[in-house]
């Protein structure tokens, strides 16, 4: 009974020996294929993402979900980049700050910029304006918000 596994395991010890002996020394290096080429040379093409931050977006404390209070006016690029534009609408009692994310997005949903932008001491029911300038030559994006509030 022992004498059969100890035979069975040196059949597959030889056979994986031979089996190493048949890979000739000077196989050719496999070359990657023109498709996969142009793939990776349209990546290395784009433009890098642009994020210009001061704050770890839900890292302050006792914020607030605000994006009801923001509203969009101007989503466009124009020669030197991207404008994004805005008002936010103080809803509460007291005074408060908003730190505003703006992402450009690809149709894909891949984030080509991130920056924030501060709005502080906005007055109860007061309005105040916000934009971002980014300089990020690429066409096709949207615009997409992240709006916190804070205590003022």
């Amino acid at each position: 009974m022992t004498a059969r596994p100890l035979i069975t395991g040196a059949t597959i010890a030889v056979l994986a020996l031979a089996l190493v002996g048949c890979t000739p020394d000077d196989a050719p290096e496999p070359t990657p294929s023109p498709s996969a080429t142009e793939s990776t040379e349209a990546a290395e093409e784009q433009t890098p993402g642009i994020t210009d931050v001061q704050d770890t977006p839900g890292s302050g404390e006792n914020l607030t979900g605000a994006l009801a209070d923001s509203t969009t006016t101007t989503c466009e690029r124009g020669d030197e980049g991207w404008t994004v534009a805005g008002t936010v609408t103080n809803p509460a009692e007291g005074a408060v700050n908003y730190r505003i994310y703006v992402s450009l997005l690809t149709e894909e949903q891949d984030t080509r910029a991130l920056q924030q932008v501060n709005v502080d001491g906005v007055e109860p029911g007061a309005t105040a304006d916000w934009s971002a300038s980014i300089p990020l030559e690429e066409d096709g994006l949207s615009c997409v918000l992240r709006v916190e509030r804070y205590d003022g």
